[in-house]
This record gives structure tokens, C-alpha cells and sequence, in this order.
């Protein structure tokens, strides 16, 4: 027909001729998806609450009513709107029917998950599409300083000093840690103590003030979300520390600039995580998968905002290293944040594998961004390896952000994963054993070979395997 009344399309791979208000009406699909991946207005479109292994309800559907009908203000639509600054606001935590303790402990106002989905587009530009310069120091953050007072040391080697970790930070070097029993402000002081233990602050001449000011603006930046949440960040943060402390060669492997740059990683290795993936992004146009071309979306946005916050004077606490160790250590938190990807992950572990007979050459970079890579992922996926009942609370966590983004993917008209889609008791049982098995048991396996001091973190993840799978079959077992 004539192009006031057809058009050729192509969506969702499909290339196709269609009339005119039919192409309108697949299009605002993608509309409505892209808008999704940056807000979502109603509080009633978060999952119904779930209780542990219980079977949640369906989630409903609701059309979007106020998509417009005429192809090219859809697509004006879909690149100028701007998202809904929504005030705080007292909810029920998540949907669970009692509020995680995390929440109650925390020292920010609770607000809902899908207010913080909305701040996703404004956090996102004001974070790293207009980022903020100083003319004075070519946007470095602030470099300009006396001569003679830059660090060029780039070869300090690592030493732990328990005794700096006073009070609960005691427990920061521990297998048993849970990050869920503190409070925000209090896990800022412990993160704090850590840098001390290994003596960055007075090393790297940083005053405390700005290095406490860095972890508390960083942590702030977490949103809300069941799992991907400052709780998360101090966990890993914490396993990172444990598991650099407990090896007493690390220094053959490491310097103390590497173990900088993986504790800032760690603090900025999810920061500002909405709660959805980079497959839900991709499908959805989001902005954030137009600004990074589909490649680890949200590892990608991760780094960014890390950088905003250490191009600020008041919380940049690199600005006492040289212009080269900057660079250094700039090149190893995004190398460390990248390798959390879970599409970088059978690769990686290929890498890793070739090292169990192979020392890492300290003198080689990416020997050293694979180890601080293979550190912080591994401590990512050190859930399941908890102590069981914290296994279970974030088993439980993760399976809300995924109805979460299964339900957004089915309001919008988008691929739903299976493994997202169902999340009855069966289905998250059965997620949770192939996850550790599949992922968890080979990269810690492997890691175990090369540091045999952290084997209390594989016997408790077969601990933890072995009772899933037999909830597994007592569950398959019962009758329909």
C-alpha cells in the first residue's frame, strides 16, 4: 500500500509490511518496554508477597491505556520521556509479609522498588552521560597538587592487621559474616576499618573523613531492590577482604594498589542496580542498552557511576597517586566490575583453570586483572556458599527481583525467561540446584585448587547443594 498507509517494520527480528496504526501498535510494545527499564509508576505492579517455597500468584496484566496511536509520537515519545521523581514513601518491604531486618536497621527511608526503577534514566544521565568536569585538571577529579606530593609506589605489598577491626568489624574477617544484621551507617564505619587493617588510608595518604565520605556515598547509591542492594555490596566487600586476609602469599601474587582498586570495585560492583538484567535492557531499548550498545549493560553503568563519585573532591580518594597509578587502578575496578558479567563468566573460568599449575605473574597486568576479576566474581556468587539460613534469605531475595522483572516482561509484551517466569516452590528449588551447579561449584572448585584457604566456603556450598537437591526430590516426590 502507500506509505500513508503501510510501513515496513522490523521488531522482535521480524521484518515485515503492516498497515500503518498496526505498526503503531507493535511498536509502543517496544515503547512501553523501554519505559519500563527506566519506570514504573504503580506501587501495585510489584509481585505479590511470597512466603519461603510458597507458590506466589499470578501476576496480573495491565494494558498500557495511555500509549498514543500514531507511529511518529511514539517514537518522539520513547526518546524524550523523561522519568517521575518519586518522594519516599513508607511500603511493606518488598512484598514480604514481614520486613527484612536489613530494612528496618536501615538509616534511609524505605521506599518502594518501583519508585527506584523510576530514578533509573535521571540517575543514569546525571551520572555518566554529563559527567561532571574540571577544566583545571583536564576532568580528572582533583590532581592538582603541590610537585613532589604524588605516590609512585606501586608495589606496596599486602599486610593484614586484624587488631584495626575493632567492635562488629571483627566479623569482617570471618566466613560466617551477614551483612543483613547492620545498618547502612554501621557497615560504612566496618568498611571503613577494613581499608585501615590494611593500612590503606595512611599508605595512600588518605584522610578518613574523605574515605568514610566515599563508602557512605557509594552505599547511598544502592537502590532498594530485594537483592542487588548495599546489603549485597557489603557482602561481597566482605568476602573480598576475607579472602585476600586469609592468604598469607597473596603479596606474590598482588600488590597493595591491586587490593585498593579490587575493595572499590567491590563497594561500586553493583551500584545502582535496578533490580533487572542486561537481557531484560537489550530487549527493552532501555537507554542504558543504547548507551552501551548491548555489551554488559549494566557492569558498564556500574563503573560509570563508581567513577562519578571518584571524580568528586570530596570523595575522590585517589587523588594522592600519581596520574600513572590512577590510571593503573582505574584499568583494574573496571577489569574487576566487568568480570562480574555472567556472559564473561565460562570464559573467565577457562582462564582461571590454566592457572592451577600456573603461578599469576605479579609483574604481568592481566594476570593481576584476572585475579582480582576471579576474586570479586567469586565472592558475588558466594550466596549460595552462606551458612544456610543466609543462603535461604537471599535465595529468597533474588526470586523477587525475578517475578519482578518476569512480571514487567510480560506487561510489555517481552521474552520471558522460564527460569524467571516460574517461580513456584518446584521451580525456584530447581533454579537454585542448577545455579550452584552450573555456575557456583566449577568457578569455586576451581578457585579452591589455587587457594586452598578458602575451602570453608566450598564445604559449605556442598553443604548447601546437597540440601537443596534433597528438597529438590522430596518436593519432585510428592503427588501432583
Amino acid at each position: 500500500g502507500s506509505s500513508n498507509r503501510s510501513r515496513q517494520v522490523e521488531l522482535f527480528g521480524e521484518t515485515t509490511v503492516i498497515p500503518k496504526k498496526d505498526a503503531s501498535r507493535r511498536l509502543s510494545q517496544v515503547v512501553g518496554a523501554v519505559r519500563a527499564a527506566r519506570k514504573v509508576q504503580h506501587s501495585d505492579d510489584f509481585p505479590e508477597s511470597i512466603q519461603e517455597y510458597d507458590s506466589p500468584r499470578a501476576d496480573s496484566v495491565k494494558s498500557d491505556s495511555s500509549r498514543s496511536t500514531h507511529f511518529d509520537n511514539l517514537c518522539t515519545t520513547a526518546l524524550s520521556s523523561k522519568p517521575i521523581d518519586f518522594e519516599p514513601e513508607a511500603v511493606e518491604a518488598f512484598g514480604y509479609s514481614d520486613p527484612p531486618s536489613d530494612i528496618g536497621a536501615s538509616t534511609r527511608s524505605v521506599t518502594s522498588f518501583s519508585s527506584f526503577v523510576s530514578r533509573q534514566s535521571k540517575q543514569a544521565s546525571s551520572s555518566s552521560v554529563q559527567p561532571e568536569r574540571f577544566p583545571e585538571t583536564l576532568g580528572l577529579g582533583d590532581l592538582a597538587r603541590e610537585p613532589g606530593s604524588e605516590l609512585h609506589n606501586d608495589d606496596l605489598p599486602i599486610k593484614f592487621d586484624q587488631s584495626k577491626l575493632i567492635g562488629h568489624s571483627s566479623e569482617m574477617n570471618s566466613w560466617s559474616f551477614d551483612s543483613l544484621k547492620y545498618s547502612e551507617a554501621e557497615l560504612v564505619a566496618m568498611m571503613v576499618h577494613c581499608f585501615e587493617a590494611f593500612d590503606i588510608p595512611n599508605l595512600f595518604l588518605i584522610p578518613l573523613p574523605k574515605l568514610t565520605a566515599f563508602v557512605a556515598q557509594a552505599l547511598s547509591k544502592y537502590n532498594k531492590t530485594p537483592f542487588h542492594n548495599a546489603k549485597h555490596a557489603s557482602h561481597v566487600f566482605q568476602n573480598c577482604v576475607r579472602m585476600v586476609a586469609v592468604v598469607p602469599t597473596m603479596d606474590q601474587s598482588l600488590s597493595l594498589i591491586d587490593v585498593f582498586a579490587l575493595l572499590i570495585a567491590a563497594i561500586c560492583h553493583d551500584i545502582d542496580h535496578v533490580g533487572t538484567n542486561n537481557t531484560f535492557h537489550i530487549n527493552a531499548w532501555s537507554e542504558l542498552s543504547l548507551r552501551y550498545n548491548d555489551i554488559s549493560i549494566m557492569e558498564q553503568h556500574h563503573c560509570a557511576v563508581c567513577f562519578k563519585i571518584l571524580t568528586a573532591p570530596e570523595t575522590d580518594i585517589l587523588s594522592c597517586l600519581s596520574y600513572r597509578s590512577r590510571s593503573i587502578v582505574r584499568k583494574l575496578i573496571c577489569a574487576c566490575i566487568l568480570s562480574t558479567d555472567m556472559n564473561n563468566h565460562s570464559k573467565n573460568l577457562r582462564m582461571l583453570q590454566s592457572h592451577a599449575q600456573i603461578p599469576f605473574d605479579k609483574q604481568d597486568l592481566d594476570d593481576r586483572m584476572l585475579l582480582l576479576g576471579t576474586i570479586l566474581h567469586t565472592a558475588d556468587l558466594c550466596n549460595p556458599a552462606l551458612p544456610l539460613v543466609q543462603a535461604k534469605q537471599w535465595e529468597k531475595r533474588i526470586s523477587q527481583e525475578f517475578r519482578f522483572q518476569a512480571a514487567q516482561e510480560r506487561k510489555f509484551g517481552l521474552p520471558v525467561a522460564p527460569f524467571m517466569e516460574r517461580q513456584d516452590q518446584q521451580s525456584r528449588i530447581a533454579n537454585q540446584v542448577h545455579f550452584i551447579q552450573t555456575f557456583a561449584v566449577p568457578l569455586w572448585r576451581t578457585a579452591v585448587q589455587i587457594f586452598p584457604q578458602w575451602t570453608p566456603r566450598m564445604l559449605q556450598l556442598r553443604k548447601n547443594s546437597d540440601y537443596f537437591r534433597r528438597l529438590k526430590n522430596v518436593i519432585n516426590e510428592k503427588p501432583k
